[in-house]
């Protein structure tokens, strides 16, 4: 039996050496000449598969275009730090510095706002659920934070000052439940993210 299904994980091994290969060929080439300059054939290139492997992967640009930023994601829920701060500094300057995603906003912000749909896709809820096993509640305050910092980067210097105000804020809510607003209520306004934001209901 166990002879029988190492085929099997060898090509899937492969196929997902190939997607990965195609997606850091995208990353590159977005961050040098932006998202709506990719093409596909030049993309086959720069990843060193054939054209048809491509197209086997990915049906067109926008294809590529959201598995990367899934992939971004997926790189930003594996992040983990010593403290909470340190936690909240490396979560947004992972996205505040992020080139690709930097260069998406500038050339193509429609894939950004397809993406970060709240019903419109499922990255922002598997953001959440990872949040919430360390954060607990204050997750949906850190995903709106961190979505704000898509369309607005931030630097490590202020991503700091914003990490310990939100944790500060939070900590006296948690001891005096009734003293202040709850902090996903307070973010607009205190931390300068753009607004409109899409509801935070749904993501969890």
């Amino acid at each position: 039996m166990a002879e029988s299904v190492q085929p099997y994980l060898r090509q899937a091994t492969s196929y997902r050496r190939t997607e990965l290969a195609i997606i850091n060929g995208a990353k590159r080439m977005i961050s040098e000449i932006g998202f709506r300059k990719l093409n596909m054939i030049d993309l086959a290139s720069e990843s060193q598969v054939s054209r048809a492997t491509l197209y086997n992967h990915f049906r067109d640009k926008d294809a590529v275009g959201i598995a990367l930023i899934q992939y971004e994601v997926g790189e930003l829920i594996s992040i983990s730090a010593e403290s909470p701060v340190d936690y909240l500094v490396s979560l947004s300057q992972f996205v505040s510095t992020n080139t690709a995603l930097q260069s998406i906003r500038t050339t193509d912000p429609e894939l950004i706002a397809k993406v970060f749909q709240p019903n419109g896709h499922d990255l922002w809820r598997e953001v959440g659920e990872v949040l919430n096993k360390k954060l607990g509640s204050l997750a949906p305050a850190v995903v709106l934070w961190l979505l704000g910092q898509i369309l607005a980067p931030i630097s490590a210097e202020s991503a700091r000052k914003q990490a310990m105000s939100i944790l500060n804020r939070w900590y006296t809510f948690l001891s005096f439940p009734s003293s202040i607003t709850p902090i996903a209520e307070l973010l607009p306004d205190l931390f300068q993210v753009p607004s409109p934001l899409p509801p935070h209901e749904g993501y969890f």
